[in-house]
């Protein structure tokens, strides 16, 4: 699994028998409008730090060096964080 690499090996299997492959019929429907047409992009990290500097103090960075799964990886850290989110928002 690519996106979990800081999971151990037994969370690893756990996914792994969990997670199910993509039914075919899903992939030979035909699309009228590309979602990349109509969604917005990701913004890349660099930018939205340049845009965060040129805020005031309500706007707040956490990083965590994580797989894409940081919520099994670092539960604690992803419930600190979360946690801290909520509490910034209530002043």
């Amino acid at each position: 699994m690519d996106f979990a690499q800081d999971l151990s090996p037994l969370e690893i299997e756990v996914l792994r028998d969990a997670l199910r492959p993509t039914p075919a019929a899903v992939l030979s429907g035909t699309v009228s409008t590309p979602a990349w047409r109509s969604k917005p992009r990701a913004i890349p990290p660099a930018l939205e730090m340049a845009e965060t500097a040129e805020m005031n103090d309500e706007c707040h960075f956490n990083y965590l060096q994580s797989s894409h799964l940081a919520m099994i990886s670092h539960p604690v850290e992803v419930a600190r964080m979360i946690t801290l989110a909520a509490q910034r928002s209530q002043h």
